[in-house]
């Protein structure tokens, strides 16, 4: 009877795995690999994994995971034994080399007189097949006619048997076959007279002291683990009965010196992880254990000796460099009925590594099945990879306002201070973000009742990036490791000494994979929410969460995510030499997003191949990184491109577990995730389950339908390592190569460098869409796999601008179109998906900074970057101050419109009238568009309301920098300034108050008047403004400016800096505000990037973890 299972993977991140005696010890040093290891087994739904790892001839770690008998729910303990597959064939051939060393056959004698009957190429008769070559798979013969039985290659048996045969002459190529060990375990049994089986427990597994076999029936058949096939077309398991199927009616019949291939002596070996290790130590020793020689140094090494320069086989032992990067390493893997397994060791280094797996859904990768890849990589990573004192190769200079200045002997070290001194000045911020990484938030923290389900809800979203993350952290280059894993160390070793900042459930365990899990891309919240919104419009439906499982954990988790505020986002600019009074390249940097985003300060040098200096991101080492080194820099700013698609498919009317798609129908694969939740003192478990088609996750169902995400970005995995890149770079083409690394999801890039180009390119990964696009609000219907994208529009074919002829870009998280206004792109160039023209206030704004031919320094360019004149009062306070005194004001509202006439229609702390214009502008707004929610249009320069009943004249890309101008409706503008002026009142205590009066910079106790204002005024140096803490007339910044980089690419490089917020949120820090009367008064820092310039600002200097130097 085969058994089909479903979802037996429900609580696989919570199974405790079997430990050994003797693991302790080494595993107080070390973080626990369990957590990464389960990831990695849930990506690929195994049932069970074992392992084991070998370092100096001892085992230092065996953990077994998962089920043994996922019916019974019976977990997999590491007595547990496997049928390992081809791996066995290694036993084989060590048996050969023992009768070898016997004197009783030789590698070279004919198999035909070893074996009893003809064994010859009918192409080649007289090339004599010998013995070395079945032990190497040169032999010419194949598995076409099966190999089970020694019926198939002999004449006497087989009418076909020419067919066993290839093409090519015996000795002359490899070709691997199974029937080529089949017929080695008969000459073992022929020449030492014993049967097979016999042979290898009595000459092999007893001197080692091993349990297992190729006997089925002389094994304890409940030790075995359960081997289970996926069968991916039905997304499930089989139970594999016959892997262990009893031999008791062939053994009757068994003759001897032929009988043998019931045993498989290719893949027949039963045995557990631990003692596939402790064998496995006999071949890195070249043939013995102890005192207990198996076979001599020379059998051995014969061995693992590949046969021939281009055939990497030796006997029954492989040599690759495909498994571990840099490694070469020696083994065998195997696959049988559902099983993979793996067994490779490195002579050089004294470790190896066994994993085998009794399921999983197979996938590869370098050949190898891709559970077990990831495995021994995440196993190498933990046991075997460096360990030195990383902070023995760094060293950290503190300069003025706290800047950290690293410089270490190499990535890894440079990573290490990083994690090291954001802990310094970030603690609990960095760590939180690595515990929410591992979906392990609410494990440690109780939710209110009403956000549990929403906080369980992201810790599963987590553990599936999380499984992602440990699934492709060794596809990253070695660089980008070394980097992550320095960064985990130093994380763990500021932990390890301050305990007391942290809570005791914080230990010092964090790897490379938590910090490689920040990195993970995922689906579009705000397309998902935007559609669910239009959907619930659609259905009238009341609620997403009416309708039993209709929604998925996705859309759940997009419909609570807060909206984005508007004015996030960027500006800059570049000007090439022709611009400027040094003849050098100048490149500006001015994000504008909360003040809690995180930007992060530093300079990182490792001499010889980085030297950086620029913006991280609080919580790992590469995250959105900009900045500049000795040849180059660059600056993003957000963009707003179509990067995924809402498809639609049928439900298949027989089951609404499948779908329709090319004719046929397909089941939903289903992932469930268990996780942690804190109840009080105790910890419950609570399991989400996720669907996805053959082309992305499910975010919606109904009856008809089963809606599916298909996001250019999830899973993405190497963005980190693409500003690794970066930051490398030396040159423009360099630096593009990096670029069509292609990872980063969105965001316009602005570069400049000392060569003096400046270039610009709108970075999206976009797809090349079969169908039109549906937007955010609509899904495409699909019923052929064909109408899916399947690929992303080239790097290259993106817009891209390089060194316009009068010499400057700028950027304001607008689309492209206008990045210099004399060298425009044509939007017919593009796709139809690609973002229409459009130049909002503060973009305009940012052009006429910008625009003309003269040229201006460093110094020139931080005046202009802090500009705070508000361009929509010059569009239309003539009309509003007509539309008002048509209304013969008096009192107040006369005065108020005198001072609008009078105002310089700027956002300067002491400027009047700002704080009048604003409030009046929002009302009249809300007027225009009755208070309803109206979609912005590029006619309407951003503005919620109809353009031509907002504007006289609205906005057009003919007229690009002139207008929207005037207003549509003079008497709700008048109606609208009275409202105005008594709300400013109520609110303020005046309407004829100084910005700064209103608008605050506050950190701490540290509160100062502030320039600047949104966006939407048309003002360039954008700031955002909440409700003063403890005072209700005032306004306090929330975000907006407050990083800013501006660098001049001469020989060497002089840049200026601003952090508003500055570099620690410690309370007691002396850098948690020092920088923000800097910022209030529009300044900027020198930035210290060579070693004169550090030196002059040098505060203190140290080695992380260390005392001071």
């Amino acid at each position: 009877m085969r058994k089909h299972l479903h979802g037996f993977l429900l609580l696989l991140f919570c199974l405790p795995g079997a430990w050994q005696q003797g693991q302790a010890q080494h595993m107080a040093t070390k973080p626990d690999p369990s957590p990464i290891l389960q990831a990695i087994m849930h990506q690929y739904q195994a049932v069970g994994l074992a392992v084991a790892v070998v370092k100096d001839g001892n085992i230092i770690y065996n953990q077994s995971f998962g089920w043994k008998d996922a019916d019974k729910r019976l977990p997999l303990s590491n007595d547990d034994v496997f049928r390992i597959a081809s791996i066995s064939k290694s036993f084989s051939a060590t048996a050969i080399m023992q009768l070898v060393e016997a004197g009783k056959l030789t590698l070279d004698d004919d198999v035909s007189e070893l074996i009893g009957f003809t064994v010859r190429n009918p192409r080649y008769p007289d090339a004599v097949i010998t013995l070395r070559m079945l032990l190497s798979h040169t032999s010419s013969l194949n598995d076409s006619q099966t190999y089970h039985s020694l019926d198939v290659v002999n004449p006497a048996a087989n009418p076909d048997w020419q067919k066993c045969y290839s093409r090519y002459r015996p000795g002359e190529r490899y070709r691997y076959c199974n029937l080529n060990y089949n017929m080695v375990g008969t000459i073992i049994e022929r020449v030492s007279g014993e049967r097979f089986d016999r042979y290898i427990k009595r000459h092999i597994l007893d001197p080692l002291g091993l349990y297992g076999g190729y006997c089925i029936d002389s094994l304890d058949a409940r030790r075995f683990a359960n081997i289970y096939r996926y069968n991916a077309k039905e997304g499930r398991f089989s139970h594999s009965e016959a892997a262990y199927a009893r031999q008791s009616d062939e053994l009757e019949r068994y003759v001897m010196g032929y009988s043998a291939p019931i045993f498989s002596p290719t893949g027949g070996m039963k045995i557990s992880a631990r003692d596939l290790a402790r064998y496995m130590i006999m071949h890195m020793n070249l043939g013995h254990v102890g005192q207990t020689e198996i076979m001599t140094r020379a059998s051995s090494e014969a061995m693992q000796r590949p046969v021939a320069a281009d055939i990497p086989y030796g006997y029954a032992i492989r040599t690759t460099d495909e498994l571990i990067k840099g490694k070469t390493l020696k083994g065998h893997t195997g696959s049988a009925h559902g099983l993979y397994s793996t067994m490779f060791f490195d002579p050089e280094e004294n470790f190896g590594i066994v994993a085998m797996t009794n399921g999983c859904r197979h996938e590869t990768i370098n050949g190898f099945d891709a559970l077990l890849w990831s495995t021994v990589n995440c196993l190498y990573t933990h046991f075997i990879g460096e360990n030195n004192d990383l902070a023995d190769q760094v060293v950290v200079r503190r300069t003025s306002y706290g800047i950290p200045h690293i410089k270490a002997d190499n990535l890894r070290a440079a990573g290490y201070a990083m994690g090291f001194v954001q802990l310094e000045d970030y603690g609990r911020r960095v760590v939180n973000g690595l515990v929410r990484a591992r979906g392990e938030w609410g494990r440690y923290h109780q939710a209110k009742a009403e956000e549990q389900d929403g906080q369980i809800d992201r810790d599963a979203a987590n553990k599936l990036k999380y499984s992602r993350a440990a699934t492709t952290y060794h596809r990253l280059g070695a660089d980008t490791r070394d980097v992550l894993e320095g960064f985990a160390a130093g994380v763990n070793r500021y932990i390890e000494l301050h305990p007391d900042e942290f809570p005791s459930w914080v230990k010092p365990d964090f790897t490379g994979y938590d910090v490689h899990a920040l990195g993970i891309g995922s689906y579009s919240e705000s397309t998902v929410k935007a559609f669910i919104r239009a959907h619930r419009r659609k259905q009238d439906t009341a609620n997403i969460h009416s309708g039993a499982g209709e929604h998925s954990v996705w859309a759940n988790l997009a419909v609570v995510a807060p909206d984005p505020h508007p004015d996030e986002g960027s500006n800059t600019w570049a000007f090439a030499p022709s611009r400027t009074t040094g003849g050098n390249a100048i490149l500006m940097r001015n994000p504008h997003l909360s003040w809690d985003a995180g930007y992060y300060e530093a300079h990182v040098e490792v001499p010889g191949k980085l030297n950086f200096y620029g913006d991280f991101r609080i919580g790992g080492p590469l995250g959105i990184i900009c900045g500049f080194n000795a040849d180059l820099g660059w600056s993003t700013t957000n963009n707003a491109p179509d990067t995924d698609e809402i498809y639609a498919v049928h439900v298949d009317p027989e089951d609404p577990n499948r779908y329709l798609l090319d004719g046929e129908s397909h089941i939903l694969e289903e992932k469930s995730v268990a996780v942690t939740v804190k109840s009080g003192t105790a910890l419950d478990t609570a399991t989400r389950k996720f669907h996805y088609t053959s082309f992305g996750p499910v975010i919606y169902r109904d009856d008809k339908h089963i809606y599916v995400m298909k996001a250019a970005g999830d899973g993405e995995y190497r963005t980190g390592e693409q500003f690794l890149r970066l930051m490398l770079a030396r040159n423009l083409e360099e630096w593009k190569e990096a670029m069509r690394i292609h990872s980063k999801t969105t965001s316009n890039f602005t570069y400049a460098d000392r060569d003096g180009n400046i270039f610009y390119v709108w970075n999206a990964m976009v797809p090349a869409l079969p169908l039109p696009s549906g937007g955010d609000t609509t899904a495409v219907l699909v019923t052929a796999s064909n109408q899916v994208w399947n690929a992303l529009i080239p790097w290259d074919d993106l817009p891209q601008l390089h060194n316009p002829e009068t010499g400057y870009l700028h950027n304001e998280n607008d689309p492209f179109h206008f990045t210099n206004l004399e060298e425009p792109f044509d939007a017919a160039d593009f796709p139809e998906h690609f973002p229409e023209p459009r130049l909002r206030l503060r973009s305009q704004r940012g052009v006429q900074l910008v625009m003309g031919n003269d040229k201006r320094s460093l110094e020139d360019i931080i005046v202009q970057k802090h500009d705070a004149r508000l361009l929509l009062a010059d569009r239309v306070t003539t009309d509003l101050i007509a539309a008002v005194r048509r209304t013969k004001p008096k009192g107040d509202i006369a005065k108020a419109i005198k001072l609008i006439a009078k105002w310089d229609h700027t956002a300067n702390h002491d400027s009047r009238g700002g704080v009048l214009f604003e409030t009046w502008w929002d009302r009249y707004v809300t007027l225009v568009n009755g208070g309803k929610q109206v979609a912005s249009t590029p006619a309407s320069a951003g503005y919620p309301a109809p353009a031509d009943s907002l504007f006289s004249t609205p906005w057009s890309p003919e007229n690009p920098i002139t207008t929207p101008y005037g207003l549509a409706s003079p008497q709700k503008a008048a109606e609208a300034f009275e409202w105005a002026v008594e709300q400013c009142k109520t609110r303020y205590g005046a309407w004829n108050l100084p910005w700064g009066d209103v608008y605050r910079a506050r950190i701490g106790d540290n509160e100062i008047p502030i320039s600047g204002a949104p966006g939407e005024l048309g003002c360039f140096r954008v700031l955002w403004f909440r409700p003063h803490e403890t005072d209700k007339t005032k306004r306090e910044v929330r975000g907006g400016d407050g990083w800013v980089l501006a660098v001049e690419f001469g020989e060497t490089p002089r840049a200026m800096s601003v952090l508003a917020y500055g570099q620690s949120n410690k309370s007691g820090s002396p850098h948690a505000s020092d920088q923000l009367e800097l910022f209030a008064r529009g300044e900027l820092k020198p930035v210290a990037f060579t070693e004169a310039e550090i030196q002059a600002q040098l505060l203190r200097t140290y080695r992380p973890g260390k005392d001071f130097l």
